[in-house]
């Protein structure tokens, strides 16, 4: 009953930095995939509202069960097309300029 456990998302792992109108979404090898996940961009835009802010999160397909399906954002790759596209955010590192990693 105490055991607790963090669920494993199969994606492309991304640090999203946002500031005014510009969104920049990056690997971790620094690789702008910002135009590979372009979907995501004006909800990322919205969500901000103005505010600077830099994410960590993963980027993944969801299958109509509601699990992360890797093959399938690999397809989307090749060939992006209508998909369920997700970003799933772990953390807000950074607010306003603020460095939130050391906050609890």
């Amino acid at each position: 009953n105490d055991w607790l456990y963090e669920l494993k998302y199969d994606g492309y792992r991304i640090l999203t930095f946002v500031e005014g109108n510009s969104v920049r979404l990056v690997t971790r090898n620094n690789n702008d995939y910002t135009s590979r996940f372009s979907p995501v961009v004006s909800s990322l835009l919205d969500m901000a509202a103005g505010r600077a802010m830099v994410l960590d999160g993963e980027m993944a397909i969801i299958d109509p069960s509601g699990k992360t399906d890797f093959q399938a954002l690999q397809h989307y790759m090749k060939n992006p097309k209508a998909q369920n596209l997700v970003y799933i955010i772990f953390d807000i590192l950074a607010l306003d300029g603020e460095d939130l990693r050391r906050k609890p």
